[in-house]
């Protein structure tokens, strides 16, 4: 009965923790967009490296685009993956602080996939400390 309680315990704090987390990215991104404007760019390059792990070679986009003041601005996709997201070319859409150029691909997961994987994470150690609290064993 102890150790489901401390069990239960230490799920509960890990949740607090990666539901404090995604909410404060949550905001961070907020705050990005109201600050941000809109335009295209596309991509330019990849980048490659191949990863120690699985020897796999992963590749990350590179971006270009123009802000308001007709400078050309380039950034790197945030994660990488064992296949190019895209072909030299593409057209995308990006969006950018013009205070700092700060800038992200203007998609869901670009903008909100770490506060959704921080959310469910939340959730599922939430469920977890309930079924800990609930058990008899």
């Amino acid at each position: 009965m102890k150790k489901n309680f401390l069990n239960a315990v230490i799920l509960l704090i890990i949740s607090a923790g990666t539901g404090y987390f995604s909410f404060v990215q949550y905001n961070n991104t907020q705050e990005f967009l109201v600050n941000s404007e809109r335009t295209l760019g596309e991509i330019i390059d990849f980048s490659s490296y191949t990863d120690d792990d699985s020897d796999a070679e992963m590749y990350s986009a590179i971006y270009e685009f123009t802000n308001q003041h007709g400078e050309k601005i380039t950034f790197d996709e945030d994660g990488s993956s064992s296949s190019p997201s895209g072909e030299v070319g593409d057209v995308v859409k990006v969006i950018y602080n013009p205070d700092t150029n700060e800038a992200k691909l203007d998609s869901f997961f670009s903008l909100y996939g770490f506060v959704a994987i921080l959310g469910l994470s939340t959730i599922i150690t939430f469920v977890m400390a309930l079924i800990s609290f609930k058990s008899k064993s």
